[in-house]
């Protein structure tokens, strides 16, 4: 079965889902929640490569990794220390675009409202 891998950080917590590759399925088959210290970037890069590693070892694959993440720059990083560890297809979204992903597998009567601190946008 293909897999896509989203990784969302908010704060001192990264949330990864594993949710089905079909663009007709969306469902959400994997998920949790890790506490990050202070070597986060670490933390979630070994995570990462591992959760590739259980779902190639249990005969599944990750078809794409997607990374959301605040700083771009701390996106960036972790993108190429996954790639460079053999985690192929990372992606660095937008918080809109994971959300806007999110949104679509819910379906057509999905609405999605984005505050900022000084803007919101509803789709």
């Amino acid at each position: 079965m293909d897999v896509v891998l989203g990784v969302a950080v908010t704060g001192q917590v990264a949330r990864l889902a594993l949710i089905g590759a079909s663009a007709s399925s969306g469902q959400v088959f994997d998920e949790y929640a890790l506490d990050l210290t202070d070597a986060a970037a670490t933390e979630l890069s070994d995570t990462i490569i591992g959760t590739n590693r259980a779902v190639s070892d249990s005969g599944n694959r990750v078809v794409a990794t997607r990374l959301c993440l605040p700083d771009p720059s701390e996106a960036e990083t972790l993108r190429m220390a996954v790639s460079n560890a053999g985690v192929q297809n990372v992606e660095i979204v937008t918080e809109t675009e994971a959300a806007a992903a999110l949104a679509r597998s819910a379906g057509a009567d999905a609405a999605l409202l984005l505050a900022a601190d000084d803007t919101v946008s509803l789709t």
